[in-house]
């Protein structure tokens, strides 16, 4: 073999970044749909997993915990939703329900979330008393949307009175949480 055999032609070179490319154009859009799944369903656990640790602390501080919207992580807001992050913290007896008043200890803080998903929910904010069941709201039963661009992945979030989230389960094509007075699944949509 002498030297001008070794290597690659030109030719050769064109036709192998040719089939990169192309495998490229296949791969990545289906890899960002990944992401974006993968995205909304961290977000439902981050929300799951905050709800569970404030109905936890209610418990083991025989008082008063709260999980609020807060776009500041200091306060809670009633203004926009629960993408822009949230906070949960001691709500002591004497102040506010849903609000931290001066001394109430923030115990916990979660950033903004990506500013192409939407998370929506039926209150602004969630009270858990020291026996770990839903205080406030007193009447219904809170739900919450995640939802990435164009509703292309849908998870929820639903709390019950016991102060227990249930995430949202498949039936067909429909992500949903909760059924209709007929038994079917009401499918979950960000507006």
């Amino acid at each position: 073999m002498n030297k001008a055999d070794c290597g690659f032609t030109l030719v050769e070179l064109l036709v192998v970044l040719s089939i990169v490319a192309i495998v490229a154009m296949v791969a990545v859009p289906s890899f960002t749909n990944v992401i974006e799944k993968n995205r909304v369903e961290a977000l439902q656990k981050d929300l799951a997993r905050d709800i569970a640790f404030a109905r936890q602390a209610a418990m083991s501080r025989n008082g008063f915990v709260s999980i609020c919207k807060s776009a500041n992580g200091t306060a809670c807001t009633t203004a926009g939703d629960w993408n822009q992050g949230w906070i949960v913290f001691v709500d002591t007896a004497g102040g506010t329900a849903g609000t931290v008043d001066g001394g109430e200890e923030i115990l916990k803080v979660h950033a903004a979330a990506n500013s192409n998903d939407d998370m929506e929910g039926t209150v602004d904010f969630l009270q858990f008393s020291a026996t770990g069941t839903l205080r406030l709201p007193a009447a219904g039963t809170p739900v919450f949307e995640i939802c990435a661009p164009g509703n292309a992945y849908v998870r929820g979030l639903l709390v019950l009175r016991s102060g227990r989230g249930l995430t949202s389960r498949h039936s067909g094509s429909v992500e949903y949480v909760e059924r209709d007075a007929g038994n079917n699944p009401v499918a979950l949509s960000c507006s």
